[in-house]
């Protein structure tokens, strides 16, 4: 039996009003010091806060596009327990403007043995929001902290810089996707674009099924081009089939810039090909 799955990365997230209440009297306070991680592709800025049983690790993941954002904290299996469904958290700073909700599933690490909560991916802007904060209060389903906010400009230059030259990497000039206002619309669901009759035959053959995160430029006509996988599902056949489809079938309206004149734009699509 052979299945697809097809799932865009991007999850937009509501902004909510902040709504924080019982927060602890004392925030934790930093105990290291901002990192900022390049991994082949992806950048992760994180910090630990708080000691001993308190101690706390915040990341904040970007997408690949730098268009969304996840946050994945790590504390003592102490502090709760791992939950198979998602739990709605938000995360909230002292700076005025509204929270961000936010959807953690959490897990303990077999490794640490740390629990691990990571949120779907948020269009808020989280960092922006942290800059602007001297402390900032995160809720995991009925766990809430506080922790104090230090997000110096050198920080988030040093994020910004490392976020740059990922994609520089992958070809795309981020003066050229700092230009467009309105992102691209498809014209019908990107999953219609690969199909389960698209499955290569040698990975068919072979029994192999893998997941792929692909980026691609979408012209000014609307045509996808340039399709790249950023991620690989480390079967070559997988990648190159769901490229090839996803320039052959896949439509947008354009994304435009901010004069409404079409211009190129950027997309991002993770396909799940699975045997079984």
């Amino acid at each position: 039996m052979r299945a697809i799955w097809i799932a865009a990365l991007a999850v937009p997230i509501v902004a909510a009003p902040a709504a924080a209440q019982d927060a602890p009297a004392i925030p934790l306070q930093p105990s290291g010091k901002w990192t900022v991680t390049y991994a082949e592709s992806l950048c992760v800025i994180g910090r630990d806060f708080g000691e001993g049983d308190q101690l706390t690790t915040v990341a904040l993941r970007p997408g690949v596009l730098n268009t969304t954002m996840s946050v994945v904290v790590a504390q003592s299996a102490k502090a709760g327990r791992p939950s198979s469904t998602v739990l709605k958290g938000a995360i909230e700073g002292d700076s005025g403007g509204p929270g961000i909700d936010l959807y953690f599933t959490s897990r303990l690490d077999d490794v640490t043995k740390r629990l691990i909560s990571i949120s779907a991916d948020t269009s808020g802007d989280v960092m922006a929001m942290l800059a602007a904060s001297k402390t900032a209060t995160i809720k995991i389903g009925q766990r809430q902290f506080a922790i104090a906010v230090t997000v110096t400009p050198a920080v988030s230059s040093a994020f910004k810089a490392c976020q740059n030259d990922l994609i520089s990497r992958w070809g795309i000039d981020p003066a050229k996707l700092a230009l467009v206002a309105t992102q691209p619309v498809p014209n019908t669901s990107p999953g219609a674009w690969v199909r389960t009759s698209d499955y290569p035959k040698e990975a068919l053959r072979q029994n192999k099924s893998g997941a792929v995160t692909i980026v691609y430029r979408v012209t000014p006509e609307g045509r996808v081009a340039d399709c790249k996988p950023v991620w690989t599902s480390n079967v070559a056949s997988i990648d190159e089939m769901t490229c090839r489809k996803f320039e052959e079938r896949g439509r947008y309206a354009p994304g435009r810039d901010s004069s409404g004149q079409p211009i190129d734009s950027w997309q991002t699509a993770r396909a799940r090909w699975s045997v079984g």
